[in-house]
């Protein structure tokens, strides 16, 4: 308990200066220029945990940046979810992982960034997770950044 405590307060002490300085950067100009990639479809024979999109909302057709970044992740079975196996891609070629860039925002509950910037365009990620039981769970984010 107290070492998950110390954890916790240690990845807030990282996160505290990018907050301050205003909205985590979560795709860069740069990166939205890359190529398209093509989301790899995953497959899995159990049942692994869900991702629920909280924010922005799964049917909003457009979003102004910076905007908040929510999911909650739901595991089954009574598993739990393993907060050290999230994994956020942008679907470019090649691909890039910004699993690093979101770290500081991840628990167990999900991600949840409260002023994420992007550029305008078409935004496809992939973002998935792994329950306590090995079975990992993944879903399709799409987003349109308006001008």
């Amino acid at each position: 308990m107290l070492k998950k405590s110390i954890v916790s307060l240690a990845l807030l002490l990282v996160a505290l200066p990018s907050l301050a300085a205003g909205p985590l950067v979560l795709i860069t100009a740069d990166e939205a220029r890359l190529p398209a990639g093509e989301v790899q479809k995953s497959r899995g024979i159990t049942r692994g945990p869900t991702l629920e999109l909280i924010s922005p909302k799964a049917d909003a057709t457009s979003v102004k940046s910076p905007l908040d970044f929510k999911l909650r992740f739901v595991a089954h079975g009574g598993a739990s979810i393993d907060a050290e196996s999230v994994q956020l891609l942008y679907v470019k070629s090649p691909s890039v992982d910004l699993s690093e860039r979101i770290a500081a925002y991840v628990g167990e509950d999900g991600i949840s960034i409260s002023k994420a910037a992007l550029p305008p365009g078409e935004h496809v990620m992939v973002v998935s997770v792994q329950d306590s039981n090995g079975r990992r769970g993944q879903s399709v984010i799409k987003l349109t950044v308006e001008k």
